[in-house]
This record gives C-alpha cells, sequence and structure tokens, in this order.
C-alpha cells in the first residue's frame, strides 16, 4: 500500500468519525410532585408550577398533646404574590385516611416572604398528614340575563 492510499484511507476514516451523531444529552430527571422525606408529613404539590414558586421550609409533627398538629413552614420563591390553596388530609398510623380532615384553606404568599401552615388533626387517631398544594382554581358563577318578557309582565 503506498502512501497516498493509507493517507486516503486516514483522512476517509477522520471525516467519518467527525460526522458521526454525537450522543444525545441525557435528558432531565423527572421533577417528583411528592415529598415524603418525613415518616409523618407528606406534600403533594398540584403541578411542576406549584413546586417552582412554593418551597417547603421546614416541616414538624408535634404528637405531643391530644392531637397531633403540623407546622409546615412554606417561601415564595418569586418575586410576586402568590396566592395557593392548602388542604391536610390526616391518616391513621397504617395509612388509612381519616374523614376528618380539612377543606381548601387559602393563602396568600408575600414577594418573596414566607408563611407557616398549622393545622390540627381532629382525632386522637391521626398520625399522619398529606398537604396538598395547588394554585387557586375559582369558580366562575354564571348568572343568566334576565328575561325581558318576565321584567315587564308582558308577552313578547
Amino acid at each position: 500500500m503506498n502512501v497516498k492510499m493509507l493517507f486516503a484511507v486516514l483522512a476517509l476514516f477522520a471525516v467519518t468519525a467527525c460526522t458521526q451523531a454525537q450522543p444525545e444529552a441525557p435528558a432531565p430527571a423527572p421533577i417528583i410532585l411528592e415529598d415524603r422525606s418525613h415518616p409523618q408529613i407528606s406534600i403533594v404539590y398540584g403541578s411542576e408550577a406549584e413546586y417552582h414558586v412554593v418551597k417547603i421550609m421546614d416541616k414538624q409533627m408535634d404528637l405531643s398533646g391530644n392531637l397531633p398538629r403540623v407546622v409546615v413552614r412554606l417561601k415564595n420563591t418569586v418575586p410576586n404574590k402568590v396566592p395557593f390553596e392548602y388542604q391536610c388530609s390526616w391518616e391513621d398510623e397504617f395509612g388509612a385516611p381519616l374523614i376528618t380532615s380539612s377543606a381548601w384553606q387559602r393563602v396568600t404568599l408575600p414577594q418573596n416572604g414566607e408563611k407557616v401552615i398549622v393545622d390540627m388533626g381532629k382525632s386522637v387517631k391521626a398520625k399522619k398528614v398529606t398537604i396538598h398544594l395547588r394554585f387557586p382554581k375559582d369558580v366562575q358563577i354564571w348568572i343568566p340575563a334576565p328575561d325581558p318578557a318576565a321584567v315587564s309582565g308582558q308577552p313578547m
């Protein structure tokens, strides 16, 4: 094999190696919308938006009294006021839901500020709690326009 032929083969190999597809960057890890890092407190975010805006700074469960009490400190990570809703669903020691859970509560986090959520279990059987966070979903109430015939009393 002569030198020119060897050079041509090496050049072809170099061009082929450079044009091969680069490996794709790994996909970003999926965002876990449930925080179960505390044995008695779970946090469930309604979507990735809530996950990015509301950060859990601290969570504590107080079982010293007759009824359990959960205290969670939230922080707003954006420079705007953020309204959100939360609901505490209490469970017994085996994870069975108790029917004494609270309704959705609406609060507003000040811009870059913090808010403390406190909720008390309504039963002595309450041992664990799941806190659901979501942005408010306001219900629009439709009110029909009055019927002109009914207002004037005359048929149309």
